[in-house]
């Protein structure tokens, strides 16, 4: 954090604005590539069970996130789109979306926001009986955070094994447990 506050006086003092916006995108970049809280690439199990499902009672689904607050790509409005392959995906939602082999891809996108600094991440997907409910974790930046000043639109996705999404009803709630009216959307031919 030093050295980033030492380069941005130093552009500042020598060069004025649009030196200290070209440091300051430079470095928010390798701190993204460094694996900082901008980690456009961050694939993980999020629901480890591939139990049999139990009525009348939520079940954790093996779900692997593939992509969180990748840029570019996103939607204005927040939504969900399902699909029943990376490819189809990627077409219909226009980003672009890693193959991870079988299962129900989803994207969710949180919209347009007005700086960087905003993320969004699946952090779990549970079943009961014809309903799925999707946990997001949707953080926005401090306060006090020096952020990209420029729209951005952030979203994740994931992909969800041995499960059907597309003939389920889909419940989304943020970290709080607060239910998000998002629209979702099955892709055609997805």
């Amino acid at each position: 954090m030093g050295m980033r506050r030492t380069l941005l006086a130093r552009a500042a003092v020598r060069g004025g604005v649009i030196p200290l916006l070209s440091v300051t995108l430079a470095v928010c970049a390798v701190a993204c590539a460094a694996g900082g809280s901008g980690d456009a690439h961050s694939p993980g199990n999020i629901g480890p069970s591939e139990q049999p499902r139990q009525e009348g009672r939520m079940e954790d689904v093996n779900a692997e996130q593939l992509v969180s607050q990748a840029p570019g790509g996103g939607r204005k409005h927040p939504q969900v789109l399902l699909a029943s392959s990376a490819a189809a995906l990627s077409r219909a939602a226009g980003v672009s979306v890693p193959d991870a082999g079988e299962g129900t891809y989803l994207v969710a996108f949180w919209g347009e926001k007005p700086t960087g600094g905003y993320s969004v991440q699946v952090r779990s997907v549970q079943t009961d009986g014809d309903r799925v409910k999707v946990h997001l974790s949707l953080e926005k930046p401090p306060k006090e955070a020096m952020v990209t000043q420029a729209l951005t639109y952030p979203y994740a996705v994931a992909v969800v094994r041995n499960e059907d999404l597309a003939q389920e009803e889909i419940l989304l709630e943020d970290q709080g447990g607060r239910r998000l009216d998002w629209p979702v959307r099955v892709l055609e031919g997805g």
